[in-house]
């Protein structure tokens, strides 16, 4: 599907490929001109694990539009500039929901997973994450996995060792 991105004024054309398990919903509701809203900084977490703990999985991939050599030299300055500052570009969707679009790592184009998340997630998710009060829980098949920030599992040790 051919999507438009507009960043600071200028037109980047690139096509957006839906993922699997989001085609039926996203179809419907995705715009064919994103504007970026903003730029988000991730602070202590790597931009792309951050979205996948926040969502469970990204739902399209933006990519430079086939043969246009202007959206791909826009889109690996966009990317480049993503990667090193560890930032995110917010795209509003509709009233509830907002596509983050973060760049992916090591791909031969300049190429970014979009995510998609309730207005508001994001800001929440990160506070939550930046100051070690979010658990992540991982599900190993039969292995449960729990993971905490040193100072909560010294607290817990502290409170069993006390009885």
């Amino acid at each position: 599907m051919s999507l438009s991105l507009w960043l600071e004024g200028e037109q980047v054309p690139t096509q957006g490929v839906l993922h699997r398990y989001w085609k039926a919903s996203l179809v419907d509701v995705m715009p064919k001109n994103l504007a970026v809203r903003e730029r988000w900084s991730f602070r202590r977490t790597p931009a792309l694990a951050t979205l996948l703990v926040l969502s469970g999985g990204p739902s399209l991939t933006v990519e430079p539009s086939p043969g246009s050599i202007s959206s791909a030299t826009s889109l690996a300055k966009l990317h480049a500039n993503c990667m090193l500052d560890n930032n995110g570009i917010v795209c509003e969707l509709n009233d509830g929901c907002d596509l983050v679009l973060t760049p992916i790592p090591g791909v031969g184009t300049p190429s970014f997973w979009g995510f998609c998340l309730a207005v508001g997630t994001l800001p929440m998710g990160m506070a939550l994450l930046d100051s070690s009060r979010l658990p992540i829980v991982f599900d190993l098949d039969e292995t449960l996995l729990v993971a905490f920030s040193l100072h909560t599992l010294d607290v817990r040790l502290a409170r069993l060792q006390n009885g």
